[in-house]
């Protein structure tokens, strides 16, 4: 018989859902989800990104990224810029001070949510597991 919770791609998503969880209530105290950190993150690593470009990176449909977006300029974390010399309708996002200031802030939570969602892992079984995982996503 064919079980699902036997897959990789299950137990990866549940390994996902369960560090997300272990961040939620940290998050939440500053008004920012687990996935609009992450898309803070990227913004940060890449700024000047556009929302195109930011779309393909987080592997999500430009819409969601859209009014990801949204969210998070009406929360005063990310600006956009117009590009008005070569394609007006093209947008350059920034963080601000504030985006600025969480991802500074909130990276030790970010990191302690996937220590506790690895701690049945020891810290060379952590390292290898990152390792395959870098090996498999990378091929």
């Amino acid at each position: 018989m064919n079980h699902l919770k036997n897959t990789v791609g299950y137990q990866i998503m549940l390994l996902k859902e369960n560090i997300i969880e272990e961040t939620k209530d940290e998050f939440k105290k500053s008004n920012i989800t687990h996935e609009e950190y992450i898309t803070l993150h990227y913004i940060y690593e890449n700024p000047g990104i556009t929302q195109v470009a930011l779309a393909k990176i987080n592997r999500r449909d430009n819409n969601v990224i859209s009014k990801r977006i949204d969210k998070l300029e009406q929360k005063n974390f990310v600006e956009r810029i117009r590009d008005t010399d070569k394609d007006r309708r093209a947008f350059y996002l920034y963080l601000t001070e504030k985006g600025n200031a969480i991802i500074d802030e909130y990276w030790h939570i970010f990191l302690d949510g996937e220590t506790r969602g690895l701690k049945n892992l020891s810290a060379d079984e952590t390292i290898i597991f990152k390792n395959l995982l870098q090996k498999i996503i990378l091929t």
